[in-house]
């Protein structure tokens, strides 16, 4: 389901920019998000989901990139999950299986992101 579509049914909390990060000082994600008071329910842009493999994809690297790996893995397998055919996606999942040690896994995943990039 799309979150935004929720916030565009009420024009308390109808936003025009939300943004969801991993800071390296908090074990946790922030959010951040812009405001316009009064604005129209459905005034921005209201349509962006969140859940994506991209979506997914970008969580898994910001875990990763601050040593939470389990959470990385986790992520970057929902990031995955379509079979999309992404070098990136590829080769963000071979260095965190890298990172947690999974060699044959990571190995799999980097040659997969070099061969879409056309490096094999």
């Amino acid at each position: 389901m799309r979150f935004s579509v929720l916030l565009s049914q009420d024009p308390n909390a109808d936003n025009t920019d939300v943004y969801a990060f991993v800071s390296p000082d908090r074990p946790d994600v922030t959010m951040v998000a812009n405001y316009i008071p009064l604005e129209e329910p459905a005034g921005g842009s209201n349509f962006a989901a969140f859940g994506d493999i991209y979506t997914d994809d970008t969580l898994a690297w910001a875990w990763y990139k601050n040593g939470r790996t389990t959470e990385a893995a986790r992520a970057t397998h929902r990031a995955l999950r379509l079979g999309t055919e992404d070098a990136m996606l590829h080769y963000h999942a071979g260095m965190i299986a890298a990172a947690l040690g999974r060699a044959r896994i990571a190995r799999r995943h980097l040659r997969h992101a070099l061969a879409q990039m056309g490096r094999s």
